[in-house]
């Protein structure tokens, strides 16, 4: 955090804070559960987490309106991805879906947006696919498309460069690949 003292511009710890959570991966060969005998390749796949994290005891420089028992900022609420991956020879997919939940931009949890700067990052849910096939041994092409539905949103706020204000996400954004091993 960063405070003025004596007119200049200090960065220093907030205090102390107490962090919980869980996490959870899981995955699951859908073609090997249903017993099917195939080239084919089918699973599925989840991997996400829940965290909280509150101030326990803030030091005498904090900002006015950081209390105990304020919610860390940039932490947020869950972080789940979730998807499936498709294969068969020489091709191979993946479609996943990430949801990351809301969280505060600053210790003092500003809910309402103050200045840009300040204020929630509301939660957000993105989709991204990927596709590969391999000609040879040599040579293989990968297209992928993120953010594949251009959903809005935004992931922080910027205090000074290239803001203040809200950093936005980008919206669709796809490449292809040709490799080719020598």
């Amino acid at each position: 955090m960063e405070v003025i003292d004596d007119g200049l511009r200090v960065r220093t710890n907030i205090g102390s804070a107490r962090i919980y959570g869980a996490e959870l991966f899981f995955e699951m060969d859908i073609l090997r559960v249903l017993k099917k005998e195939t080239e084919h390749k089918l699973s599925w796949f989840i991997n996400g987490s829940i965290n909280r994290g509150t101030y326990t005891r803030i030091n005498d420089r904090a900002l006015v309106g950081v209390r105990s028992g304020n919610r860390l900022e940039d932490l947020p609420d869950y972080n789940i991805k979730s998807g499936i991956n498709f294969g068969t020879g020489p091709f191979s997919s993946s479609l996943q879906w990430t949801s990351v939940g809301s969280q505060f931009s600053d210790a003092a949890n500003t809910e309402n947006a103050f200045k840009g700067v300040f204020g929630v990052i509301p939660s957000y849910n993105v989709m991204d696919l990927s596709m590969r096939y391999e000609f040879s041994k040599v040579f293989n092409l990968s297209f992928s498309i993120i953010n594949l539905l251009d959903s809005s949103y935004f992931t922080r706020r910027a205090p000074a460069y290239p803001g203040p204000g809200i950093i936005p996400a980008l919206g669709r954004i796809w490449n292809t690949t040709l490799s080719i091993k020598i």
